[in-house]
């Protein structure tokens, strides 16, 4: 019997602050402990990046939910008393919810409605269930976590925004920022909460400046086998670190460094 908790209409903050190892977390190993340890203990606030991704994610993905969770920033100077007064109403009538601007929000309209032409990205989509977040306890004993952008059809999707989505281009985005461990955490995550592998793992990738190209892809085998690899390792090492409280940072000893291949 499965060990996993499925939840379908979880806050994306309260998935933030439950329990459990995510891949975001374990991408914070990848630096060195030291660096996952600093970020748990004072975990940094979102950027204002990071809040346009929330709101694009709520927009493509659940536009149902947008005008009830984002309020929009109004136009006006606030250096000036009416300014003042009418910024002041604005946030008292917010009720602290996240705040995006005009422009934040006729990017996002624009960025829907260029994936809404995508043949490929909407019928993926079509029939999916959004933002679904997975709890389970893994092998090693670890209490485990995923938010599924969407699945649907034995698929996990996921969608990103890019500078280039590209084949050549988006592959340098999986590298930097680990989608390819992001992947098979996921897979694992799947498996614990339906007791089947997913028939595939599918990137949405849509570029955040116009006219927003967007490209669907799927990792081929050594890449995710890759990433399965290097989420493993990752994990193990947290737990270890968790276990005995050391988080090291960079070797404590004098080495010797060479000028970078580059240079000449």
């Amino acid at each position: 019997m499965s060990n996993a908790k499925v939840i379908k209409d979880m806050p994306h903050g309260d998935y933030l602050k439950a329990e459990g190892i995510s891949n975001s977390l374990l991408s914070r190993m990848k630096p060195t402990p030291a660096n996952c340890k600093e970020h748990m203990d004072n975990p940094s606030e979102a950027t204002p990046d990071m809040l346009f991704g929330r709101y694009l994610h709520s927009l493509v993905l659940e536009p149902e939910t947008v005008a009830d969770t984002y309020a929009i920033k109004p136009e006006c100077d606030r250096r000036t008393k009416v300014g003042k007064a009418i910024y002041a109403e604005f946030i008292e009538k917010s009720e602290g919810k996240p705040i995006v601007t005009l422009e934040q929000v006729e990017a996002g309209t624009a960025m829907q409605s260029r994936l809404n032409q995508s043949n490929a990205a909407t019928t993926i989509l079509e029939g999916c269930e959004r933002e679904v977040s997975v709890f389970w306890q893994d092998g090693t004993g670890a209490a485990m976590k995923c938010r599924f952008d969407a699945i649907g059809k034995g698929l996990i999707v996921d969608y990103k925004t890019c500078a280039d989505a590209s084949p050549a281009g988006f592959p340098k985005s999986i590298a930097t920022f680990g989608y390819h461990r992001q992947a098979a955490l996921y897979t694992d995550g799947y498996e614990a909460a339906f007791g089947e592998r997913p028939k595939g793992f599918v990137f949405i990738a849509q570029e955040k400046k116009a006219p927003y190209l967007t490209a669907c892809y799927v990792l081929d085998g050594d890449s995710y086998s890759i990433g399965y690899d290097e989420y493993r390792r990752l994990l193990v090492q947290f737990l270890d670190c968790q276990a005995d409280g050391v988080w090291s940072g960079y070797p404590d000893q004098v080495e010797e460094v060479s000028l970078p291949n580059w240079y000449s």
